[in-house]
């Protein structure tokens, strides 16, 4: 007893874009993708771990793949479409579902968003967190968006977003959800002989400590 594992994955397309990813504090995900159409789909094991009896620390998982329809598996459907400032869809970027009340041990589902900046998340039934981002930590398989990360509807952190609410086998439009465009800082990081670090960490934070991007610098110490 006491001991615990994690699971978390994401879905690639066949051409190596992440279609959606599944992640929490468990190891029983489930992830539903809306909409998909025929061709080759790749799994990619973003996390797994365990402690169980202290040394085995390499998780065996099992995966397995379903069809069917929002009756069949009792979720309905969060649409929308992620806009800039200019008004061109944003492709790629993350929407992330946290369940209200928020619990870690339940999947938290992320859909990268399509052509045009259009996203259609399934979900099981009730009230919904929304976060948009572009930050590149969420995935090792997607660049980073440069947009402003925020929560829905326009709201800075989770505690403070408004909530989805989600009905079986209903859809909630949002339509457009406009974005703001980050800015861009650029910087070398060195040792204390001036020496390029190279995989350095630089993280930015709002004024209340709320990270907010990641990036990693290249051989020569560079970061943006």
């Amino acid at each position: 007893s006491g001991w615990s594992s994690d699971l978390d994955f994401e879905i690639l397309d066949d051409a190596l874009k992440v279609r959606a990813s599944a992640v929490g504090a468990a190891d029983d995900e489930t992830l539903y993708l809306h909409d998909v159409g025929w061709g080759w789909y790749y799994v990619y094991i973003s996390s797994s771990s365990t402690n169980y009896a202290d040394t085995n620390l390499a998780a065996r998982y099992s995966i397995s793949v379903e069809t069917g329809t929002a009756a069949d598996f009792g979720v309905g459907y969060i649409s929308g479409r992620l806009l800039d400032t200019d008004g061109h869809g944003v492709e790629q970027a993350w929407v992330r579902a946290y369940a209200l009340p928020l619990n870690s041990s339940t999947a938290y589902p992320t859909l990268a968003t399509g052509a045009g900046g259009y996203f259609t998340l399934a979900v099981p039934p009730g009230y919904r967190a929304l976060m948009f981002s572009g930050d590149i930590s969420q995935s090792v398989n997607q660049p980073a968006v440069n947009i402003v990360e925020e929560y829905y509807s326009d709201k800075p952190t989770q505690a403070t977003a408004d909530g989805v609410p989600v009905e079986q086998g209903d859809t909630t439009s949002l339509g457009d959800i406009v974005l703001q465009i980050g800015a861009i800082v650029t910087g070398r990081v060195t040792s204390a002989l001036g020496a390029p670090l190279q995989t350095a960490t630089v993280i930015s934070y709002t004024p209340d400590v709320i990270g907010r991007s990641i990036a990693y610098t290249d051989a020569g110490g560079n970061y943006t």
